[in-house]
């Protein structure tokens, strides 16, 4: 494509197992060879060496001991993983917004850790498109259910629009523990928050984020995130979590994903809206949306926000649908709100000012963007603070 047929090579020696042999060396000693011109004659076969002694190559002499005692096992790389952690929670902490400046600092360095935890942002979603399944008329409003599609991506999202006959042009996007059915009663009818949004004038919208609602069968239950043990997972070491997560996204980041579309698809749908709101209420869902706040790039202007005080560092099975590694490591839940500033926030299931949030509100010149609540939200009242 790029007109560089020359810069590439590749021999396949398929016939082998996982090795790197030598006949596979010797490739890879030509094709350095050729690249930096050292001269060597082609093919470059390896030439026979004298083995070092032991004690050539040995570490531990008498000028250097073998540790033993506390030096070495697992007390030992608990005081290394310790040292570690104490290490980078003293960078992380240096980072913490005081002023303009170390706010922008603080959303390079802790907004990039997350973003790379994440795996996404907005502008990352590519093109997405409604499917409209269903179309009822409720009277004063319409109720619509169909797929969100994000096409680039090869993903669908079971999607639920409330939407009122006459529209202020604004929707708010409500994420829930149940998914799209959390906007509504027992009996069907949207739930009293949601039915004072709609007589206000705004449309009201809601997905199934992974393993929530329509993912699941009838006999299924929401339980833990997918996990890949290595081999058999008979071993210990065969159910670490690296065996997981060192290749797949985990839930918490694929459901904060799912809310990105849904914002995509809101911003670029036939019918302008003009603001766009985000809610999540509770350890689950308020998580998930000061995430999907923080990934968002601004394009939330009212957020209301309960993380019922939940932390990642509370969490004690990496099979959590909640578990995000690296999440503690970079300020844990206060700093994804943190990076939500200087948007309009409402706040509540943190303990007092929601800091490390009003350092980074308070940094922006902001403060008066942040309100914070005491005890558990109220869902009228978020209501009533959205629409003031």
């Amino acid at each position: 494509m790029l007109g560089r047929e020359d810069r590439v090579f590749a021999n396949a020696f398929t016939h082998f197992e996982h090795n790197y042999n030598a006949v596979t060396r010797s490739v890879v000693y030509t094709f350095i060879n050729k690249q930096f011109g050292l001269g060597e004659k082609e093919p470059v076969i390896e030439r026979d060496f004298k083995p070092l002694t032991v004690a050539e190559m040995s570490v531990w002499d008498a000028q250097h001991p073998k540790p033993s005692g506390s030096q070495v096992g697992d007390e030992h790389e608990r005081a290394v993983v310790r040292w570690m952690t104490e290490d980078a929670a003293k960078q992380v902490a240096a980072a913490a917004p005081k002023d303009e400046k170390s706010l922008a600092e603080f959303r390079r360095v802790v907004g990039g850790a997350f973003d790379t935890m994440i795996g996404r942002r907005l502008e990352d979603v590519g093109v997405v498109e409604w499917e409209l399944k269903d179309k009822l008329d409720k009277g004063s409003y319409l109720q619509m259910t169909g797929l969100v599609k994000a096409n680039d991506k090869g993903e669908e999202l079971p999607a639920l629009f409330l939407h009122p006959r006459e529209w202020n042009k604004q929707v708010v996007l409500w994420v829930h523990e149940k998914g799209k059915s959390g906007l509504l009663g027992d009996d069907g009818a949207p739930a009293p928050a949601v039915a004072k949004l709609l007589q206000a004038g705004y449309s009201v919208a809601a997905a199934d984020l992974l393993y929530q609602g329509e993912f699941l069968s009838d006999s299924q239950k929401a339980g833990d995130a997918r996990v890949a043990p290595y081999g058999n997972g008979k071993e210990p070491w065969q159910k670490a979590a690296v065996y997981t997560f060192g290749y797949n996204r985990p839930l918490f980041a694929q459901r904060v994903q799912d809310v990105l579309t849904l914002v995509r698809l809101v911003q670029t749908s036939d019918h302008p809206t003009e603001r766009v709101h985000l809610v999540g209420l509770g350890p689950v869902a308020g998580p998930i949306a000061a995430a999907a706040r923080a990934q968002a790039a601004g394009a939330i202007d009212m957020a209301a926000i309960d993380t019922g005080g939940f932390r990642f560092a509370s969490l004690d099975r990496f099979g959590d649908p909640m578990f995000l590694p690296g999440a503690v490591k970079y300020g844990d839940v206060p700093a994804l709100l943190a990076l939500g500033a200087p948007g309009k926030l409402w706040l509540a299931g943190e303990s007092g000012d929601g800091s490390p949030a009003a350092a980074a509100y308070a940094a922006a010149g902001k403060s008066d963007a942040l309100k914070t609540s005491a005890g558990t939200s109220d869902p009228l009242s978020v209501v009533t603070w959205l629409a003031q």
